[in-house]
């Protein structure tokens, strides 16, 4: 029996090649320019909405702190830019999560800038607020303690800071796999549509019935979104002309 012919090797494609001095070029090099910065308008704006909602229901303390960071998170459109966002203060930023994990910021904070793999700056000031104010308050309240006080010791022993299995990254720092259904729910309805929906079944429930009453926080955290002003101050940037670099 003949033997079956090999797999032809498909060419590696390397990409697009970006025109030196176009538009992208550009970009890509003010980027790779810029410093690593460690920014910290998450981790103020976390901590404020949670010391300002104790009590509440945590999906509705998660609402309100996402609404805060929207609020003081700085919008940067730089030049040339078309596709717009922003994570941070910085070019570069690298926002830290005290209410995912405090620990490990608190321990490695202050020689991030020297470190030798990938170092951050971090301004004098907001490290000293990171250390004296935000930290402190999440002791005892992040997603990294609760994980760790449910986890029996055994799997322990096996599971935490040993490398044999790899999964400190879902509750020492943010989890990237959630994708929003942009597509069938928020580019269709907007946050308009998606906040009428929460209230008209908000308007349905029945608030004697323990099960509605968990359903009435999940409406009232999504109804919020009318108070996310994030999107808005976007546009009026863009409607201005889009020449300011913040707003």
């Amino acid at each position: 029996m003949a033997s079956a012919p090999a797999a032809r090797q498909q060419p590696v494609s390397s990409g697009p090649t970006i025109p030196k001095n176009s538009r992208i070029a550009r970009i890509l090099d003010k980027y790779h320019q810029a410093v690593p910065h460690v920014c910290i308008v998450r981790a103020r704006a976390v901590t404020a909405a949670y010391r300002e909602n104790p009590g509440s229901p945590a999906i509705i303390q998660k609402a309100r702190a996402f609404r805060k960071i929207c609020e003081l998170m700085p919008v940067h459109i730089h030049p040339g830019e078309l596709i717009v966002g922003s994570t941070g203060t910085y070019r570069r930023s690298a926002g830290v999560s005290p209410d995912i994990s405090w620990q490990w910021i608190k321990d490695e904070i202050e020689s991030i800038a020297s470190r030798d793999q990938d170092p951050y700056s971090i301004n004098p000031e907001e490290l000293r607020e990171l250390l004296d104010d935000i930290l402190p308050f999440w002791k005892g309240k992040s997603i990294e303690e609760a994980f760790l006080a449910r986890l029996p010791e055994e799997t322990a022993r096996i599971a935490v800071d040993t490398g044999i299995v790899d999964n400190d990254s879902k509750w020492r720092c943010a989890v990237g796999e959630i994708t929003p259904d942009y597509q069938d729910i928020l580019f269709q309805k907007g946050f308009k549509g998606i906040r009428d929906a929460a209230r008209q079944k908000l308007a349905g429930l029945d608030l004697t019935r323990r099960e509605d009453i968990e359903k009435a926080d999940f409406y009232n955290a999504v109804s919020d979104l009318k108070k996310v002003i994030y999107s808005l101050r976007l546009f009026i940037l863009l409607s201005s002309g889009g020449n300011q670099e913040t707003i």
